[in-house]
């Protein structure tokens, strides 16, 4: 009985639906696609934005496919200059920062300005097995569109320099977390695996 009470909680609070902002509450959610200089691979990077705007653009959706449903947002609206939070985001092997739109519409419409790079060697269309395990060119592709994004003048008031996290997925979760100073131990890995018997 006490089980079939617990089941049937969590039944009806799945069955009950978030309170949402009304829809002249949430931003427009802005996303523009430009090209930053990475330094550290001598090439430019394909950086995707989304961000809070203003009125205009157009609109479009991002992301879309036969496998991800894409998100609305409008292409090339002004951002507005109010100092909003940075989110550096990593997508995962073998995808695109645009396969991630999912999560970055969503924080968009909630005052946060996200950023990500197509980070080259591990997009779907020329992820190779040699560039795949170069964390570190990751950390430096985020690191640069970081400092672009403070210094550029249409992007420096938008974002507040003193607010800025990373999120990745999968590989890109990987990459997050060496950006913030987290080191592999292969050593350390080895002694926990258990080999396989024939």
């Amino acid at each position: 009985m006490k089980y079939q009470a617990v089941i049937l909680g969590l039944l009806m609070g799945f069955a009950v639906s978030p309170v949402r902002a009304a829809a002249s509450d949430v931003p427009s959610v802005g996303v523009r696609t430009l090209s930053v200089f990475s330094e550290a691979r001598g090439e430019p990077l394909s950086v995707t934005i989304w961000y809070p705007a203003g009125p205009g653009g157009e609109a479009d959706l991002i992301g879309d496919d036969r496998i991800f449903a894409g998100t609305p947002a409008l292409r090339d609206a002004p951002a507005r200059a109010d100092g909003y939070p940075l989110v550096l985001l990593s997508h995962g092997s073998g995808a695109t920062v645009e396969k991630m739109s999912w999560i970055a519409t969503d924080l968009a419409a909630r005052g946060y300005v996200v950023a990500g790079p197509n980070h080259p060697g591990t997009t779907s269309g020329d992820s190779t097995p040699e560039d795949t395990p170069k964390l570190w060119e990751r950390t430096d592709d985020l690191s640069e569109i970081n400092s672009y994004l403070l210094k550029a003048p249409e992007w420096k008031e938008v974002v507040d320099a003193d607010r800025v996290a990373a999120l990745g997925f999968s590989l890109g979760g990987a990459a997050v977390l060496e950006l913030a100073g987290a080191r592999g131990d292969l050593d350390v890995v080895s002694d926990q695996v258990v080999p396989l018997r024939a």
